[in-house]
């Protein structure tokens, strides 16, 4: 299968799904099918990391699959990071965002998956230091 998911980390906070090569959204949606009762029955909030670092492009049509997918995300979201994406996945995600204003604050991007990780932590670290304050 060219896209590959599971949990991140054993507290269950991080799902990571993998794009390898050639994909289509129904690999995609395949994928996916079960992120939306993740997110739904999640006692805490999940970060996604979507790495398309080893994929080749994205599939016709991205604005209207990347939009009903983004709908799915909105509840209980914590942080989704976009990784390696070229410049034609850059433009569809920017469209799909300008579209769905409250998911634009939870997405980010990174050129690598390092990076990715680095910025969880600190971003998961900032939110921890904020709730102990309350």
């Amino acid at each position: 299968m060219p896209i590959r998911c599971g949990w991140g980390d054993d507290q269950q906070t991080l799902y990571i799904f993998q794009f390898m090569g050639y994909w289509t959204w129904e690999d995609l949606h395949q994928a996916a099918e079960n992120i939306g009762d993740l997110l739904d029955n999640a006692p805490h909030p999940i970060n996604l990391i979507f790495n398309f670092a080893d994929s080749f492009r994205v599939p016709r049509n991205g604005i209207n699959e990347l939009s009903q997918i983004a709908r799915k995300l909105l509840n209980n979201l914590n942080m989704m990071i976009l990784v390696g994406m070229d410049p034609s996945m850059q433009m569809v995600s920017q469209t799909v965002l300008n579209m769905h204003p409250r998911l634009k604050s939870r997405v980010h991007t990174c050129c690598t998956f390092a990076e990715a990780m680095k910025f969880l932590e600190e971003v998961t670290t900032a939110q921890y230091d904020r709730a102990s304050c309350q």
